[in-house]
């Protein structure tokens, strides 16, 4: 599918926004000094934990007057830590699990529920939104830190406020809006690995009622590694983003935003390899036999030429592919009816275009690889909102109606050497609608009840031809295309209480319920496919918030038990008549989850800030339905390590003589063992090829600001010990293979901001 005018507008887009960049840069030494909102005052207010404002019930609310399991970050904040994307914001957030497999494309857990299949055909199990748009497909998703408010990451099922496929949680990201006061910002950051990157933002008033903020990014970091054989360039990255946010604001009763934003990454495979390889496995031992007798043209598979075990060296012979293309455009629009009463609608339209390769024997011989895979996506989505306060603000409520749309496709090519392989092309057209009501009313004073439920209809159309590839004419026929549609339907409630114990403690209990799609299996190789269906989880939390010794330490707690019902699992089989691959996707599961998290923040003085986060989450398989999945009772969730803890500390302190103050800050992160596969065989055999072994991140960042903050300079470090980690890896041994994927390695830079 080809979207030419949309592809025009993206072009029109990129050079109006850069030159508008371009113009703000060379503004900066005439425009005129803004007030200081310095350092100094960040660190007094941050000694008294000031208020955050979240939308996580589709209305702002103080971060401590919500009665859920959320997480927070400032602008600010997120700079502090220096965080570059939600990779980064992962880590500071308990039981959250994020790890980045490809260009723009990260796996992403909540509470032991995420997924790790980015095929159309299968949906996210955490929603990832935009100024209240969802993002429908995993790619995309691993989003840079542009120009932002916030980000919010909200723990437990949103299916009554946020839909489907929130079965896991919510990650919440809200753009800097404009004011029209012309001011801006722009960064020049410089690192290791040839990183060079440029970020800038400028806030254009034109006239009393309309606001325009433009901000861009460009992130470059050179090769990782490079291929063995031709010198071909892994886990390199040149990505442009930009963004148009336009406020038109005639009174004090309507807003209308436009929100634009592009993104084109463009790079190499992620930087990857070979944990292990055992040439006498059968696959590879029949690969070398049958190029040493001419029976298939490639070259033989040699262990001590690939650097096997070590990160540093790999190889390869498929192209080096991995790019992809994004753009969203969207309308909010506010009515305040009354005083108490307002109206909100949210049109948005987005598409992508990936494509990405993978050599997963990293040799020179074509053993076991893909083909560019690309996925090709166009979305749109209408949500109508009404919210308001009434009874004396006693009860506040909000309802609406939701519409999406979605038409999707991706085109996979498998190819082995020694036996079939295979090609699918998967397309899958989404419609959904919904409608939600969620309300709180004050009981009495100081104990709140509240509740909500979520109506969703659903209808998914599925087009596939697969096809086996690089087989002897004769051996196996085409498959006959295929053409399904099925429908769901779903009521996700939620109930609960919050009680203020006092004017800084509030405690609350509540029970949700969540929806992930149901679907069909891209990957087919059996002409009848059937549907599956959706996976549901009820979640039963209790929790509190406290806000203590005058405003300088703030603690939220909260513990959980999920039970899962359907979980969606893959298989894979050999056709008993053909010897062919079968990959069969189904209801295969139950489980529960039971775990606990904790935030803390102290501000003690106005100069020393600390946080230390704890999660811990007890995954455990309740029932696996025989003969559907390779999974047994005994089985880990993947990507769901038990504990997640991070700590940080920043202490800030003026520089006399020069003016302005220096701060110093350093985090560490450490989660405990991560399985990537559920197989309990392969783990019995294979535990740490098919998992991470417990491990710690040390990040740091000294800055200094001067007295009118209107200059900034950082060094910086991530990654301070150089720890070699993987975000994904598996072993074979039919094929003798352990192939990974592998973290961002040390990089020490230092950065130059402007603001004006």
């Amino acid at each position: 599918m080809k979207y030419v005018s949309v592809r025009m507008f993206r072009i029109a887009l990129l050079g109006s926004s850069a030159a508008f960049l371009t113009t703000a840069t060379v503004a900066m030494a005439q425009s005129q000094k803004r007030p200081a909102q310095g350092t100094a005052q960040q660190s007094t207010a941050a000694a008294e934990l000031e208020e955050i404002v979240v939308v996580a019930r589709k209305r702002e609310e103080n971060l401590q007057d919500v009665p859920i399991s959320i997480s927070a970050f400032s602008a600010e904040a997120l700079e502090a830590r220096g965080a570059e994307d939600l990779v980064d914001v992962g880590r500071f957030v308990p039981n959250v699990n994020i790890g980045e497999v490809g260009s723009g494309r990260a796996h992403l857990t909540i509470r032991g529920i995420g997924n790790t299949d980015a095929y159309v055909t299968t949906d996210p199990a955490v929603g990832v939104y935009v100024d209240g748009v969802y993002l429908a497909r995993a790619q995309g998703n691993l989003l840079d830190l542009l120009d932002l408010e916030r980000v919010e990451v909200l723990r437990g099922p949103q299916g009554t406020l946020f839909g489907k496929n929130a079965i896991g949680g919510a990650i919440n990201i809200v753009s800097k809006a404009p004011q029209g006061d012309g001011s801006g910002r722009l960064t020049i950051t410089a690192g290791e690995n040839e990183r060079i990157d440029l970020a800038g933002a400028v806030d254009i008033g034109l006239g009393n009622d309309l606001a325009v903020r433009l901000s861009g990014i460009s992130k470059n970091r050179g090769c990782l590694v490079r291929r063995v054989s031709d010198n071909g360039c892994f886990g390199d990255e040149n990505s442009n983003a930009l963004r148009a946010f336009a406020r038109y604001a005639p009174g004090g009763k309507f807003t209308a935003d436009v929100i634009l934003d592009y993104t084109n990454r463009s790079s190499g495979p992620a930087w990857g390899g070979l944990l292990y390889a055992n040439p006498g496995s059968f696959i590879l031992s029949t690969h070398n036999m049958l190029v040493a007798s001419g029976a298939i043209v490639d070259v033989p598979f040699v262990v001590d030429a690939i650097g096997v075990g070590n990160p540093d060296v790999t190889d390869g012979n498929v192209s080096l592919e991995n790019s992809l293309e994004v753009f969203g455009a969207s309308a909010h629009l506010r009515w305040d009816v009354t005083d108490h009463i307002s109206l909100h609608s949210i049109s948005a339209y987005r598409t992508l275009d990936d494509r990405f390769t993978w050599d997963f024997d990293s040799s020179p011989a074509s053993i076991f690889h893909n083909e560019p895979t690309t996925t090709e996506s166009e979305q749109f989505s209408q949500e109508i909102r009404l919210d308001g306060a009434t009874v004396d603000n006693r009860l506040s409520w909000t309802t609406g109606l939701y519409y999406f749309y979605e038409d999707s496709t991706t085109d996979e090519t498998i190819k082995f050497s020694v036996f079939p392989g295979f090609t699918s092309v998967a397309r899958s057209k989404v419609d959904s609608a919904g409608a939600f009501a969620h309300l709180s009313y004050a009981i009495a004073d100081g104990v709140r009840l509240s509740g909500g439920v979520r109506y969703i209809y659903e209808k998914k159309r599925f087009e596939a031809q697969s096809n086996f590839v690089t087989a002897p004419p004769g051996v196996f026929d085409r498959l006959a295309p295929l053409s399904k549609s099925d429908n769901w339907e779903d009521l996700s409630p939620k109930i609960g209480v919050d009680v203020d114990v006092t004017d800084d403690v509030l405690v609350y209990a509540s029970y949700s319920n969540g929806f992930r799609s149901g679907g069909f299996n891209g990957r087919t190789t059996i002409a009848n496919e059937q549907s599956y269906d959706p996976e549901s989880l009820d979640s039963y939390e209790v929790g509190f918030k406290s806000q203590l010794f005058d405003n300088k330490v703030r603690l939220n707690a909260a513990a959980f038990y999920l039970k899962y019902a359907d979980r969606q699992f893959s298989a894979q089989r050999s056709d008993p008549d053909t010897g062919a691959l079968i990959i069969i996707l189904d209801n295969a599961a139950e489980a529960r989850v039971l775990g606990g998290e904790a935030e803390l923040t102290i501000a003690p003085t106005a100069n020393l800030l600390a946080n230390l986060t704890v999660g811990y989450n007890d995954s455990k398989f309740t029932r696996v339905e025989p003969g559907t999945t390779s999974v047994t009772l005994d089985s880990p969730f993947t990507d769901a390590p038990a504990w997640t803890v991070s700590g940080g500390i920043q202490y800030t302190t003026p520089i006399d003589g020069w003016g302005g103050e220096l701060t110093i800050r350093a985090d560490a992160v450490y989660k405990s063992r991560t399985y990537f596969t559920a197989v309990a065989a392969e783990i019995d055999a294979f535990r740490d090829f098919v998992s991470q072994p417990g491990y710690v991140l040390v990040n740091s960042r000294i800055t200094y600001t001067t007295r009118d903050d209107d200059w900034s300079i950082s060094l910086y470090a991530r990654n301070i010990t150089d720890k070699r980690y993987r975000n994904i890896s598996f072993r074979n041994e039919f094929f003798g293979l352990a192939p990974a994927l592998y973290g961002d390695p040390r990089e020490i830079g230092i950065s130059l901001t402007r603001n004006f």
